[in-house]
């Protein structure tokens, strides 16, 4: 169960649009391992917008 909370974690942490120059570290607690993996990406991209970690959306536009 572990590797493969591991594996989700991974798959969505590299889709998601990180601010460059950042060390990310996840920390899993127990209810991910129950967790599907819309709600564990969800709750990435929102705990990487509140820490200001993602790239903005206008940041791409020209």
């Amino acid at each position: 169960m572990r590797n493969q909370v591991k594996r989700r974690l991974r798959m969505i942490v590299r889709g998601l649009p990180w601010r460059d120059g950042l060390d990310i570290v996840v920390l899993a607690q127990a209810p991910a391992a129950i967790a599907s993996f819309e709600a564990l990406g969800a709750a990435l991209a929102r705990t990487g917008e509140q820490a200001r970690a993602l790239e903005s959306e206008s940041a791409g536009r020209a």
